[in-house]
């Protein structure tokens, strides 16, 4: 897997890793705001939501918040250039409010958040990508904010005539989803937006009108993972993410995440990395 060439912007504080893209441990990993890529060399496979999919060159890919994702396997050569912009930042976007809520296509792209680009399309939005880097890279700009905005406008516009064309020539047929596929879709958009807040397999079960038994068996099927792996594993995930990138103590972690108390995280975190989460937060450092 080609490292180098990656390019990784990031908007709204940091810049982001290679690493945060392909996950080190090969797990399922979710994004905390809007990821868009295009490859430009290679091929690799990855799972949405756990469906596979093939990426090779010209394909776009996009990511977003209520998806579970990892690539799986990627050929040497393989280079995608991203784009992302957190949660937070968006929302921050007030001149860019239309354009932020053009760009959640989540929905009408569930099925598929992958398909192929024409050449044009290809240059267009990685053109766009590199004007934002630019601006992104000139913080001494007196209107260093203003400017970025205006990029990511001018990238989103293009990214939005895309997609509608996308689905504007992709015929209108019945979904043909059936009720298993229906309802792991139902599940996972649930656990992207409440597992912070419930950690008990009864809470999605209720939800989705079934018993905890079928809905454990339905997602060990699909996944290979219990319903309280996959809830930790996102806690966990998210816990790494706060110990890494804020200055959240423990205790207001452990409060953030819905933790009975400082000293329940505390073994949690320790349970799944092998060291107290001030251990982590040093050696992150």
């Amino acid at each position: 897997m080609r490292k180098e060439g990656t390019r990784i912007l990031g908007v709204g504080g940091r810049l982001l890793t290679y690493k945060e893209i392909i996950n080190a441990n090969n797990d399922s990993v979710y994004w905390d705001g809007l990821l868009v890529g295009v490859v430009t060399h290679g091929t690799a496979q990855m799972e949405v939501n756990y469906k596979p999919y093939e990426l090779s060159v010209g394909n776009l890919f996009l990511l977003y918040p209520d998806r579970l994702h990892r690539f799986k396997v990627c050929s040497e050569d393989f280079v995608a250039e991203c784009m992302t912009v957190s949660k937070d930042y968006m929302h921050e976007m007030d001149s860019a409010a239309m354009v932020s809520r053009r760009a959640k296509y989540g929905v009408r792209l569930f099925a598929n958040p992958i398909f192929p680009l024409s050449t044009e399309q290809m240059t267009k939005l990685l053109e766009r990508m590199r004007s934002t880097e630019k601006a992104i890279e000139n913080s001494r700009h007196l209107y260093y904010k203003e400017v970025v905005l205006c990029q990511i406008n001018l990238f989103y516009l293009d990214l939005s005539d895309i997609i509608d064309r996308h689905l504007g020539n992709r015929k209108r047929k019945e979904n043909g989803q059936n009720r298993h596929d229906a309802l792991i879709d139902a599940f996972i958009v649930l656990l992207m937006q409440y597992f912070k807040e419930h950690h008990n397999v009864e809470f999605y079960a209720q939800r989705l009108h079934l018993s905890t038994h079928y809905l454990t068996l339905l997602v060990k099927k699909t996944t290979g993972k219990s319903v309280s792996a996959l809830i930790y594993g996102l806690l966990y995930n998210e816990a790494c993410q706060l110990l890494t990138h804020s200055r959240l103590s423990v205790g207001q972690i452990a409060l953030r995440l819905n933790f009975s108390d400082q000293s329940a995280f505390r073994k949690f975190f320790k349970r799944k990395s092998g060291v107290s989460p001030l251990e982590f937060r040093a050696t992150s450092v």
